[in-house]
């Protein structure tokens, strides 16, 4: 018998983070289309395409084309590949954050500790990301493109958990 995400039971516990568990799987539930799911394939891909996921990869998405526009402009205006990626790279930080906030999340933008998490986050999985590549120089490029993908896929996760749950979460302090 395969349970589904709606036969899940709470977890009881009074902890901020398992309120957050919580809540996260029942705005997932609330998200989800009104078909019933059966089987871990069916529920996976409910999940993936409900509107909140669709939403938060369309954030990404959207920050990932103004990253590459903008270099392309300043490169295309003599300025530097490092620079122009710099100013790219932040100007698209930039668009996750507001996209993330107000499009995907759809939380106000509460205060600068809310942007600071969110720097806070993204810094934490460039450094995950530095340091393992840095790791993979010199090996085969088949070396380096799987750990390219696993750095990709560990990174996205724990950034989505770190937005749902400490950068964009309701609540009183924030």
């Amino acid at each position: 018998m395969v349970l589904g995400l709606s036969q899940c039971v709470p977890i009881s516990s009074g902890s901020v983070f398992h309120q957050r568990v919580n809540q996260f799987r029942d705005s997932i539930l609330k998200n989800l289309p009104n078909m019933r799911l059966q089987g871990p394939i069916s529920q996976a891909l409910g999940v993936l395409l409900s509107p909140f996921l669709l939403r938060y990869f369309l954030a990404g998405f959207i920050s990932t084309i103004v990253y590459v526009a903008f270099y392309f402009l300043f490169t295309h205006f003599g300025i530097s590949n490092v620079l122009s990626s710099f100013i790219s790279y932040a100007l698209s930080i930039l668009a996750h954050y507001w996209g993330l906030a107000y499009y995907a999340f759809r939380v106000e933008i509460a205060n600068s500790f809310q942007f600071a998490r969110f720097v806070v986050t993204v810094g934490f999985g460039l450094a995950v990301a530095g340091l393992v590549m840095e790791q993979t120089q010199g090996t085969a490029e088949l070396v380096q493109f799987a750990a390219l993908m696993l750095v990709t896929a560990i990174v996205a996760i724990f950034n989505f958990f770190m937005f749902f749950l400490w950068v964009f979460a309701r609540r009183a302090d924030a």
